[in-house]
């Protein structure tokens, strides 16, 4: 029995060996599928997935990455077990919505953002490209919470968060963007540079992307470009 409210989430896009459960067996995988509450999703080598939630909310997964799927009416958790993730949330959520990332020492609330996470060992990193994210760290689990921490992540930074601590960096972006005033973006099957670059364009200048297109990595500027 699904929840009265469902959010919908699919696998837009996949490449590569990609494992989905459904939380008691492996299913097939396949581009379109809807993903529920309960469904954990596996990226092998050289393997990625890109995640669509009321196509508003996109996930990207890097290659050998792990996450699960938890939804509550209408909070969504995705808990990042290991690997690499790119968030992006077009819109911001609804006053009574919320949707959270979560490792094994952090969880992250956004309401309307774009960045990447990075879960190796007991380290998470944040990289903040757009917007503002509030995060809990620290000795996570409930019965430790008189020991966690709460801080504001801003955008143009990173963020490294261990235990007890968090360590931050300015980063910088090129600012040569292209001066295309299309609203599509081109998406590799990996996170690129200009991937983030041309999102980064388009949200700094208050358009909405409108189209999102999955294509093989390594394509040459002129192939992009026929596609665009």
């Amino acid at each position: 029995q699904k929840a009265m409210y469902q959010r919908m989430i699919k696998l837009e896009q996949l490449e590569g060996t990609v494992g989905v459960n459904d939380g008691t067996s492996s299913i097939e995988s396949f581009a379109g599928m809807n993903l529920y509450s309960g469904y954990s999703l596996e990226t092998e080598e050289d393997s990625y997935s890109w995640i669509n939630m009321d196509t508003t909310k996109l996930l990207k997964m890097d290659e050998n990455s792990l996450t699960n799927i938890l939804q509550k009416d209408r909070h969504l958790r995705i808990t990042l077990e290991e690997g690499n993730l790119f968030f992006c949330v077009t819109e911001p959520l609804d006053d009574d919505e919320t949707l959270e990332f979560q490792t094994s020492n952090m969880s992250l609330s956004i309401r309307g953002t774009s960045g990447i996470i990075r879960h190796e060992g007991d380290i998470t990193t944040i990289i903040m490209l757009e917007g503002e994210a509030m995060v809990t760290y620290g000795h996570y689990p409930e019965e430790y919470e008189d020991r966690r921490y709460w801080d504001t992540l801003e955008a143009g930074k990173a963020y490294e968060i261990f235990s007890d601590n968090i360590d931050s960096q300015t980063i910088n972006f090129d600012s040569s963007m292209s001066s295309r005033s299309s609203n599509i973006i081109v998406v590799t099957a990996r996170i690129t540079e200009d991937m983030i670059q041309e999102l980064l364009k388009i949200k700094r200048e208050g358009r909405t992307p409108e189209l999102y297109i999955v294509v093989p990595a390594g394509l040459t500027s002129r192939e992009l470009d026929d596609i665009r």
